[in-house]
């Protein structure tokens, strides 16, 4: 998986992600009958059957010729102190990497307070850094 360098690099982080601990947390986050909303989880039995599911398959197939971007994330705790776990993109990708039984992965996520909680509920490793200090070493940056 791949992430690049952008103009705004301080204001966004790469979280390392126990899956299980984040397929757990995002099924509990999601709603129990109806998927309702496109960042919304599903069982893992059922990701294959996404419809988007056969480009992640592809798209993970080039392997490190052509990374796969990491997936665009988020976390926030509404008043009423419910959890909620967002995508902007990658929600079909990040489906491939749950049903394929990924142990961890990486996401992108825009803002230290998103990306301080997501690492809270569901990460693993080192804390999120900013793409600015994944950067500035000026090393492409492949996981």
């Amino acid at each position: 998986m791949s992430v690049s360098s952008g103009a705004i690099d301080h204001k966004f982080f790469v979280v390392h992600l126990d899956a299980e601990r984040f397929y757990h947390a995002w099924l509990k986050a999601s709603p129990a009958i109806t998927r309702r909303h496109g960042s919304d989880c599903i069982c893992r039995s059922q990701m294959p059957f996404d419809y988007k599911y056969k480009w992640a398959v592809d798209g993970f197939s080039h392997g490190i010729n052509n990374p796969v971007p990491l997936a665009e994330a988020g976390a926030h705790v509404d008043t009423s102190g419910r959890l909620h776990l967002d995508f902007t993109n990658g929600v079909t990708r990040t489906f491939w990497l749950l049903a394929n039984r990924c142990p961890a992965f990486p996401v992108e996520v825009y803002g230290a307070d998103s990306a301080s909680l997501l690492h809270h509920v569901a990460g693993i490793g080192p804390e999120p850094q900013s793409l600015a200090e994944v950067f500035s070493n000026a090393q492409p940056y492949f996981l």
